[in-house]
Parts: structure tokens; C-alpha cells; sequence
């Protein structure tokens, strides 16, 4: 009984972490984003869609260019059909990892310590925006979203996206152009 308890207490524990975002970013310190004012989108490539076609899906690929859009728009960039400055394009990357915690109880009685090895799979997603100089092809920033996956579970999506695409463009500038 008290094994059963201490295993539902690690599975709410790391439900819990799910909820969690982590966000970075990184940009060239040699460029200067806001000199940019307008960017379009670049095609995801079929090697990606076809290794991870749970993620990589019309339903997401929208929902992701529409977060994204919406928060470049916000910040006075055009989204271009044409020749523009700046290529956007992302990533899903998931990755899974099995985990061993050994979790100690305490009984009374004969037997006053027992040890349990539990081990469980953790699978952690990861959301990439590029944005890259047109002409160049150069990298010019990034911002990724990690958070563990509890399971993938499509009326969540949209939300997870939308906050994960949010919280990446917190602090990026407005265009200066």
C-alpha cells in the first residue's frame, strides 16, 4: 500500500514538471535584428516530417506559424510571400530517456527499510525558431521552448504552442525599420 502511494506521489511530481517551460535564446552578436523589417517562410523539409510525424503535422505547422506570425507582426515585422530579409523555420525535436530513481520506505516491524528501484520513461520536447539573413543563409537568432512531455495529447497542443512560441519571443526587439 505504501509502495503504491510513494509511486502515485513520483507520478504527480513529475506530471507536475510537464507543466514547466524552459526558454532560450541566442542571436550573432555581430548582427543587429531590428535593422530586419519583413520575413517569410521556409519550407520544412521532408526529412523532418517523416521522422516525427506526430509532431510535424498541417495542424501544428500552423498553429506554430500563426504564434510565431502573430508575434513578429506584433513587433513590426512583415511577413513577406517574395524576396524578403529574413527566413523563418523551426524544429520539433523529442527525445526520450529512461530514468531510474531508487525511492526508500520506512515500515515498522521486522523489516524497517526497503529499497525500490522505479525507472520510467521521460520524453522531452523541444520547439526551435530560426531566423535567418535571406541572402546569406546565416543563422541570425534562435529561441527554443523544452518541456517534458507527459503524452502527447492534441487538445492541449495549441496551448502548449502558443505559450511555448510566447514566452520564446518575450523579450525579442521591435524592428527598427
Amino acid at each position: 500500500m505504501k509502495k503504491n502511494i510513494l509511486n502515485l506521489l513520483l507520478l504527480l511530481i513529475l506530471a507536475s514538471c510537464s507543466e514547466k517551460i524552459r526558454v532560450y535564446t541566442d542571436t550573432d552578436s555581430t548582427r543587429d535584428i531590428r535593422t530586419f523589417s519583413a520575413y517569410r517562410w521556409d519550407e520544412v523539409k521532408n526529412l523532418e516530417t517523416a521522422n516525427n510525424p506526430i509532431y510535424y503535422n498541417e495542424l501544428n505547422d500552423k498553429r506554430i506559424k500563426t504564434a510565431v506570425n502573430n508575434e513578429l507582426q506584433n513587433r513590426g515585422y512583415k511577413l513577406e510571400d517574395g524576396e524578403s530579409q529574413l527566413i523563418a523555420h523551426y524544429h520539433i525535436v523529442i527525445n526520450s530517456e529512461t530514468v531510474s530513481r531508487d525511492m526508500t520506505t520506512f515500515y515498522h516491524g521486522a523489516r524497517w527499510l526497503e529499497t525500490d528501484r522505479n525507472s520510467y520513461t521521460l520524453r522531452e520536447g523541444t520547439l526551435i525558431v530560426d531566423l535567418m539573413d535571406s541572402k546569406t543563409n546565416d543563422l541570425i537568432w534562435r529561441g527554443y521552448a523544452i518541456s517534458v512531455l507527459d503524452e502527447f495529447r492534441p487538445d492541449l497542443s495549441e496551448k502548449m504552442i502558443q505559450e511555448a512560441i510566447t514566452k520564446i519571443f518575450l523579450k525579442f526587439p521591435q524592428s527598427g525599420n
